[in-house]
């Protein structure tokens, strides 16, 4: 019999490659070019409190897809990120917006400690 785990592992490897990533440095380039871009950040309430990238809203894992729906369309540009760098749960994010009708999607690469570590702001 298969494990919960490794079904959770074998979905995650099904995943890898299917959404694009961006990183940190194309993603600062978009958003000074003035490219509207929707930014959520999958963690939980005090890491996003704590700090996050301007413009991004905050959404637990199981709540992600209605949380972009919130004021967005489905054509928009999504960017999904998590606080630790950890892009397995920004993946299960891009499926979950994906299943919801999002067609453009990307995966921040590194998350916020990426953009973090090459010195671009959070705010609170």
């Amino acid at each position: 019999m298969t494990s919960p785990d490794s079904l959770a592992e074998t979905r995650l490897r099904q995943l890898n490659g299917m959404w694009a990533e961006i990183s940190p440095e194309e993603l600062r380039r978009k958003i000074e070019n003035g490219e509207i871009i929707r930014l959520i950040e999958v963690s939980d309430a005090d890491s996003f409190r704590a700090g996050h990238i301007n413009g991004a809203i905050h959404a637990e894992l199981r709540s992600v897809a209605g949380a972009a729906a919130q004021g967005g369309r489905c054509s928009q540009q999504l960017v999904v990120y998590t606080s630790d760098g950890d892009s397995s749960a920004a993946r299960l994010a891009a499926a979950s917006l994906q299943r919801a009708g999002w067609s453009n999607v990307l995966v921040l690469k590194g998350g916020k400690q990426a953009w973090r570590s090459k010195g671009y702001l959070l705010v609170d």
